[in-house]
């Protein structure tokens, strides 16, 4: 049984590796296109709503699902 316990002592532990990776390039990019990927996902609610609000159903002549469309 300590055999086992020799074996895996000279591994590093998985904290020891994430701290050896570092804080690179890539995550640095990937958290830049997520924070831009939540404001592209806002930005289209917000026109949404507006072009909704825009397009009254009695000048438009179409009804409900016609704007739900958009």
């Amino acid at each position: 049984m300590s055999a086992q316990g020799d074996k895996h002592a000279d591994l590093p532990a998985m904290e020891d590796q994430i701290n050896a990776a570092g804080f690179g390039r890539f995550q640095v990019l990937a958290v830049v296109t997520f924070i831009l990927f939540l404001i592209s996902v806002g930005m289209e609610l917000m026109v949404t709503n507006i072009a909704w609000r825009a397009m009254p159903v009695e000048e438009w002549g179409g009804d409900d699902s016609m704007r739900a469309l958009l």
